[in-house]
C-alpha cells in the first residue's frame, strides 16, 4: 500500500471525497456487499483478542462497529451471527478497516453468486426423487473457500419445468419480525421477502435466475413475481408423506451459528396460505420426528427454500411423465433406506482391528485402520462381534462414522473417548451396557439408537444427541 495514487476515499458522510482513506463500512454498504448474514461474522485476531477484557460471542467471533451517514443511526454494529443491531456509542466492539483500492487495468469485477453452480443438461437427471445441483450458498462453515454448491431435491416434473426444495436448511430466519401482524399474507412476510432478495441473490447469477419460473397464483395462493418460496403444509403431505423423510439436516455453517442445534436434524418453516394467514402461529416441521409444531413467528427456526426451474429442451414425454408414474420422494427414501443397510453389510477387514475370543463371542480391542467410515464386521473368523473393549477408538481424530453390528452387547469404558471429528456412531438394539467415559469429548458426536433401546435411554440420560433409526433418512 506505499503507492499513494492507487487509494481511493470517501468523506464521512459516505461520498467520494480525499477526507478519509481508512473508514468503517455503513448498514447500506454491508447489505449490499455482505447479502448472505453469514458473509458479516468476524473472528476476533490475536491482538485484539488480547487487548479486549471481552467479547462478544463463541469461538473468538466478536461484535464490530459500522460508519453512521447521520447523528442517529437505526444500525451501527454488527452482532456475532451476522445481525445489524443499534448500540450506545460508548460500549466496546471490534474495528473491521475497509478502503477502496484502484485495481490493475483489465481485472474483471466478480463476487460470490460468480461462483454458482450451473444446471445439469442432461434429460436423465430430471425425475423425482433425484438430486441436482445448481447454485450455490455458504455451507461448510468456512468463508474463505467461498459457497458451495447447493443440493436440491426434485419434487415433481412436468414437460417444462421442475419443481425442487433443498436438501438440507441452509440457513435460519424468522417467519414475520412484527409479531403484531398476524394478517400478513405470505408474499409480505419478512421470510418471503429475504428469499427473494437477498437469498436469491447470493445463491444465483443473473442467468441462473433466468432458469427460476415464477410460480402459479391460483396453486401458491400467493403472487407470480415470487422465484423463491416455501412448502405448505399440504404439499409437505403430497410429497413427504412418511414423517422420517421430512427430517432435514442443517449445513455446517447453520450448526456453527446455532451451537445447540442437532446435527441430525433441525426444524423448518413452512408457508402459510393466503387464506390461513391468521393464524396466530406458525407451523414448522420437527427436526426430531418429522411431525408438526407450532412456534412463534419471531422465532429463528430453518429454511429450505423452494424453486422451480426450466427442465432442457427435447425431453421424451416418457422422462417427463406424471407424478402418479414417475419415482416418488418416498420411494427415492425407501431406496436410500435400502442403500444404506447395504453399505452397513459392508463390513471393514478384519484384519483392520485387534480382537480376541470372549466366550463364543469377539471382543473389539482396537481399531488399527485409518478409514474415516469404520463398519466394525458381525463375525470374524466365525464368530460373532458381541463387545467393543476399552479404548477400542479413543482419540482416533479422523474418525466420521463407525456402525457397529447388531449382536454387540456391551461397550467398554472411553471406548471413543477423545475422537473429536466423530459425528455418528450406529448403536444396534442388542446394545445393553456402555462403560463410564464411552462417548466423552466428542463434540460433533450424534448415536444413531433403534426406537425403545437401551442405547436411546443411555444418549438421553447423557443428553447426547441422537435420532432413532426410524428417523435417520434425510
Amino acid at each position: 500500500m506505499s503507492e499513494a495514487g492507487n487509494w481511493r476515499a470517501i468523506a464521512p458522510g459516505g461520498s467520494d471525497a480525499t477526507e478519509c482513506r481508512i473508514f468503517l463500512l455503513s448498514a447500506e454498504e454491508v447489505e449490499e456487499y455482505l447479502v448472505v448474514r453469514q458473509e458479516r461474522c468476524a473472528q476476533m485476531s490475536v491482538t485484539a483478542y488480547q487487548r479486549s477484557s471481552y467479547f462478544d460471542g463463541t469461538e473468538g467471533y466478536s461484535t464490530w462497529w459500522l460508519r453512521s451517514s447521520s447523528y442517529v443511526s437505526n444500525n451501527d454494529w454488527v452482532d456475532w451471527n451476522g445481525q445489524l443491531r443499534y448500540g450506545k456509542p460508548e460500549d466496546r466492539r471490534g474495528v473491521r478497516p475497509a478502503m477502496w483500492y484502484a485495481l490493475p487495468e483489465g481485472v474483471n469485477a466478480s463476487g460470490p453468486a460468480d461462483q454458482a453452480i450451473a444446471l445439469s443438461s442432461s434429460p436423465e437427471d430430471y425425475f423425482a426423487g433425484n438430486t441436482i445441483y445448481f447454485g450455490s450458498y455458504e455451507q461448510d462453515g468456512d468463508l474463505w473457500n467461498g459457497a458451495e454448491p447447493i443440493a436440491w431435491q426434485i419434487l415433481s416434473t412436468d414437460r417444462s419445468s421442475a419443481l425442487l426444495i433443498s436438501e438440507r436448511v441452509l440457513d435460519m430466519h424468522v417467519y414475520h419480525d412484527d409479531t403484531m401482524s398476524r394478517s400478513v399474507p405470505w408474499h409480505r412476510t419478512d421470510l418471503c421477502i429475504w428469499l427473494n432478495d437477498r437469498f436469491l441473490n447470493a445463491a444465483f447469477t443473473q442467468e441462473d435466475r433466468e432458469r427460476l419460473l415464477g410460480f402459479n397464483p391460483n396453486q401458491w395462493n400467493g403472487t407470480s413475481s415470487l422465484r423463491v418460496t416455501l412448502l405448505s403444509e399440504a404439499q409437505v403431505e403430497r410429497y413427504f408423506p412418511d414423517p422420517a423423510s421430512r427430517i432435514a439436516r442443517p449445513s455446517a455453517f447453520v450448526l456453527r451459528q446455532y451451537a445447540d442445534l442437532s446435527s441430525a436434524g433441525t426444524s423448518w418453516w413452512l408457508r402459510i396460505d393466503a387464506d390461513q394467514y391468521g393464524d396466530v402461529e406458525e407451523r414448522i416441521v420437527s427436526g426430531r420426528n418429522g411431525g408438526y409444531q407450532h412456534t412463534m413467528l419471531d422465532y429463528n427456526k430453518g429454511v429450505r427454500p423452494v424453486i422451480r426451474i426450466s427442465v432442457p429442451d427435447g425431453v421424451a414425454p416418457s422422462s417427463l411423465a406424471s407424478s402418479a408414474q414417475m419415482p416418488t420422494v418416498a420411494d427415492a427414501q425407501e431406496a436410500k433406506r435400502q442403500e444404506q443397510e447395504q453399505q452397513r453389510n459392508q463390513a471393514t477387514a478384519p484384519d483392520s482391528f485387534r480382537w480376541e475370543a470372549c466366550g463364543d463371542g469377539v471382543a473389539i480391542l482396537q481399531y488399527r485402520g485409518s478409514d474415516e467410515r469404520v463398519v466394525v464386521p458381525a463375525e470374524i473368523e466365525g464368530r460373532p462381534v458381541t463387545a467393543i473393549g476399552e479404548q477400542a477408538f479413543a482419540e482416533l481424530g479422523f474418525l466420521k462414522e463407525v456402525v457397529l453390528p447388531d449382536g454387540v452387547v456391551s461397550i467398554g469404558a472411553k471406548a471413543f473417548y477423545k475422537c473429536e471429528g466423530l459425528e455418528l456412531v450406529r448403536l444396534p438394539a442388542s446394545i445393553a451396557d456402555i462403560g463410564k467415559f464411552a462417548f466423552n469429548n466428542c463434540p460433533k458426536l450424534s448415536l444413531l439408537v433403534a426406537e425403545d433401546s437401551f442405547a436411546q435411554a443411555y444418549a438421553a440420560s447423557k443428553k447426547l444427541t441422537f435420532t432413532t433409526e426410524t428417523a435417520a433418512i434425510e
